[in-house]
């Protein structure tokens, strides 16, 4: 088949949990089909990013948005009740382009990762799939919940948009996917009997466990350019970290991740390191002993936590993350719910190497169980050939 996928970001390199799903996505479907991959982004791409990814694409285009492009966008979409987040990406003299190669080069399927891309295929009569991957009206309603003033009125008419597109999307497209349970019972009730879940999988050729000199005494890892991501590094610094200072005087908590913002960089002090920018991951979650992540708005599933499980780090983390894995709590890892069950989590942790090595044993055996990508990738595979 000729499979056209369409995405908001460059798939590589794999620092955020949808490029490691649109990744995988295409590297399991490039076995058996030709891959065109279309990018919409305002980011110049390096040619060795690009390069990594024609291993597995016959073609790519990266339509490429400016200011004033994304300006433009941005109005006109709002102006004809798009949500921002489709708006922002939809540009005509992209689309004409997009639509004439389609006439050229006439695809059997499409897929569409996110709501942010499926303007560009919902009015063509060309079998198509669209990757919600979670539900991002509520991630919006959750974010509001968390904002001041201005921010809550922009997020609630975000939402509202974003809940009559999803239905519009919804009853447009062929297949529909989502990548959890938990996010399908956000969705509504009108998408019970036709979404298909297709989770998330771990590269166990990247995160295994590894010998290593466990110096982070706490970590939480996330793309700092990022709202969800934010909120968490802030409410470790503001709500955990005073306490588990006092008692623990030389305690190590690494907030690691891309493009922090001054809020975050400002967290720094003799207990708090934050990396800004990593080459790689995997070092720091190999010196961790334990994985802090109690996230308190957003949804779908959080990587970070089957990276750190997969790597054999004990995991604390709130019961809205764990909602998207399904991991048993004091078995798997533990659930805090405000800020004295996190910080008597950490406490007990820290204190017993013991309890502490058998919550990484259990956590370890069930990511390996429960999240492989060839069975979600198949499975994804499946529903386009029937479509």
């Amino acid at each position: 088949m000729r499979i056209f996928y369409l995405t908001d970001r460059f798939p590589f390199p794999l620092d955020r949990g949808d490029k490691i799903r649109v990744f995988n996505q295409i590297k399991h479907l490039s076995k058996n089909h030709d891959i065109h991959l279309f990018v919409f982004t305002k980011l110049d791409i390096d040619q060795k990013l690009i390069d990594e990814m024609k291993k597995y694409c016959k073609y790519i285009h990266i339509y490429k948005m400016n200011t004033i492009n994304i300006l433009i966008n941005t109005l006109f979409g709002f102006l004809k009740g798009l949500p921002l987040q489709v708006g922002y990406f939809f540009n005509k003299s992209f689309y004409n382009h997009f639509v004439e190669y389609v006439g050229q080069n006439v695809p059997d399927h499409i897929i569409c990762h996110m709501v942010r891309t499926a303007e560009y295929a919902i009015n063509l009569n060309i079998p198509n799939t669209i990757d919600y991957q979670d539900t991002m009206s509520y991630s919006y309603l959750r974010r509001a919940g968390a904002s001041n003033l201005i921010k809550r009125l922009v997020y609630n008419v975000e939402y509202k948009r974003l809940l009559r597109y999803e239905k519009k999307t919804f009853e447009t497209f062929t297949n529909k996917v989502i990548i959890s349970d938990y996010d399908l019972e956000l969705f509504g009730e009108y998408a019970k009997e036709n979404m298909h879940i297709i989770g998330n999988g771990i590269d166990t050729e990247i995160f295994y466990p590894r010998e290593s000199h466990k110096d982070i005494d706490l970590l939480y890892v996330g793309s700092m350019d990022y709202e969800v991501n934010v909120n968490c590094a802030l409410y470790i610094a503001n709500n955990i970290m005073p306490e588990i200072a006092k008692e623990f005087k030389n305690v190590k908590c690494y907030i690691v991740g891309t493009n922090p913002p001054e809020k975050v960089r400002a967290l720094a002090n003799e207990n708090i390191i934050v990396t800004g920018t990593v080459d790689e991951v995997v070092p720091y979650y190999s010196r961790a002993k334990v994985f802090l992540a109690p996230l308190q708005i957003g949804t779908g599933l959080q990587n970070k936590l089957l990276e750190a499980m997969a790597m054999k780090i004990p995991v604390i983390t709130s019961a809205l993350c764990n909602k998207g894995i399904k991991a048993e709590d004091k078995v798997h890892l533990l659930i805090g719910d405000k800020p004295e069950d996190y910080i008597h989590h950490v406490k007990t942790l820290l204190l017993n190497d013991k309890f502490r090595y058998e919550m990484a044993e259990n956590a370890f055996e069930f990511v390996k169980s429960n999240f492989v990508w060839d069975k979600y990738n198949k499975q994804l595979e499946k529903i386009i050939i029937n479509s």
